[in-house]
This record gives C-alpha cells, sequence and structure tokens, in this order.
C-alpha cells in the first residue's frame, strides 16, 4: 500500500531540528560517495516555466527516490506557490512505489536546513550578523533555521520591494533591520548583489555565503522566475557543474571555470 502525505502531514512530523541532523548525514554520505545523484533533466516549458527531475540513490541503507519538481513564475500573480514539487520513495529491491509526498514545504526546509549545516562547519566562530538578500519563502526558511544552529544578536535584512522588506520584518520572531535598497538597484541578481558587496566591502573582511542552487544552468535561486531576467547579463555571469562534479561558482565572461583540466601548451 502506498502511503500518500499531504503539506499538512509532512508539517506536523518534519521538525527542523531532525531535518538538519538528517541533511549533516546526506551531506557526509554524498561526500563518501555513498550517494548516486546524477544530473538532473531540466524541460522548459516556456518563459519562466520550468519541469525538472531529481533522481537518487543511497548505497547504504539502500534507499531510492526522486523528486519531481515544477518552477511556474506566472504561479506568483496567481497567489501560488512558484515552486511546486512531488517526491516519490521506491523500494530499491522492486522498485515499487513506497510513499507518495508533498514536496513543496520538504524543499523550503531542506535547503535552509543545509545551509544551516553548511554555516555550522564553514562560518567563523564568532560571527554575529545574520545578514540575508531576499525576503520571500527561503528567507523566512533560513532565518528559522540558522537562529536554530545559532541566536544571531543582530539580523539584516534587504529586498527590492520595501514592502516585503517591512511585512518579513513584522512577520520575523527576532528583531530584523532593514537594509536601505539604493545601492542595489542596479543589480539584476542575487549573484550580483553578493559580487558587488564583497568588490565594496560592504559584507566585512570575513564573511560564509550561502548562495541557493536553483537548478538550471547560469542560474541561481535568486535569479529564477519572478525574480527578473533568467539570462545572466554583462561580464558576470554564474557557472553551473553537475553534482558530484563541483557547484555553483562565480567566474566572469573573460576567465570561466573550466570543465575539464587544461591542456599543456607544447612549445
Amino acid at each position: 500500500m502506498t502511503l500518500c502525505l499531504s503539506e499538512a502531514d509532512i508539517r506536523a512530523v518534519l521538525p527542523m531540528p531532525d531535518l538538519m541532523r538528517a541533511m549533516e548525514t546526506a551531506l557526509a554520505a554524498f561526500s563518501a560517495g555513498q550517494v548516486v545523484q546524477p544530473v538532473r533533466p531540466v524541460v522548459e516549458m516556456g518563459e519562466g516555466a520550468f519541469f525538472a527531475v531529481m533522481p537518487g540513490f543511497v548505497r547504504d541503507p539502500p534507499v531510492l527516490g526522486a523528486k519531481l519538481v515544477a518552477v511556474i513564475g506566472a504561479n506568483q500573480a496567481r497567489g501560488l506557490a512558484t515552486h511546486r514539487a512531488s517526491i516519490l520513495l521506491l523500494d530499491p529491491k522492486t522498485g515499487a512505489l513506497m510513499a507518495l509526498m508533498d514536496g513543496r514545504l520538504i524543499t523550503e526546509m531542506r535547503t535552509a536546513a543545509v545551509s544551516a549545516v553548511s554555516a555550522k562547519y564553514m562560518a567563523r566562530a564568532d560571527a554575529g550578523v545574520l545578514a540575508i538578500l531576499g525576503s520571500g519563502v527561503q528567507a523566512r526558511s533560513h532565518l528559522a533555521a540558522l537562529m536554530l544552529w545559532r541566536l544571531f544578536p543582530e539580523v539584516r535584512v534587504w529586498s527590492p520591494t520595501p514592502d516585503h522588506v517591512r511585512q518579513f520584518a513584522a512577520e520575523s520572531p527576532v528583531p530584523v533591520r532593514a537594509c536601505r535598497s539604493r545601492p542595489w538597484r542596479r543589480c539584476r541578481s542575487v549573484g550580483d548583489r553578493l559580487r558587488r558587496a564583497g568588490r565594496r566591502g560592504w559584507l566585512g573582511g570575513a564573511r560564509c555565503a550561502c548562495r541557493l542552487g536553483w537548478g538550471v544552468p547560469a542560474q541561481s535561486a535568486g535569479d529564477g522566475p519572478g525574480a527578473g531576467d533568467a539570462r545572466p547579463r554583462g561580464r558576470r555571469f554564474a557557472g553551473f557543474r553537475p553534482p558530484g562534479i563541483g557547484r555553483y561558482s562565480v567566474g566572469s565572461a573573460r576567465r570561466p571555470f573550466r570543465t575539464r583540466p587544461p591542456r599543456r601548451r607544447t612549445r
């Protein structure tokens, strides 16, 4: 019998602390080569609309599953979530469907949980300021996850829409300082904002930045449907490498990253 879980069912049984511990274990297994995670195929369905399939297999203990995700930018005008997902769990021995779960909340929470685990190992021990670029679903989820890892004495938030910042601050369980938008108006994506902040020293000398992977080459979570033009502009761009080979990285049009070792020059 197949188990079917709605978003309400998931919310009732998936606390963030347990998810963070599970993500820490999963990341360790991936780094140890115990996870088979091929590059996700992405189908472009139209302007601001994508469909992706994300299969995965854990060797020990054997776990087989896949996430089907649709990103529909037009849903924002409909008052619906732009990211909709379904997660399937299969019997690794027979391939039979064991569970079908609504994946929207799982995706929202899992993304933030991974960022919190990353900050646990990469952020400075005396880090005292949490800065969030954006004020939407992932901003709220990241605030919840990162505050479980550390009680930051200062939280800053920026968003291109002042009304969204005020709403985010009003709903936040901790005091939030809203940052002005003026220095960022000419930036087209979150990647652009991070680079400009780094060049101008606004983030300070030591920092740990968690940029969210969106799943489509040349984009990040801050550059997807509903967040502006989906194509990179200008000299700077975000590069994409498949899981297991690399990760989202930032380069320039003159010096992009290499997907293979450089050839030796012969005289």
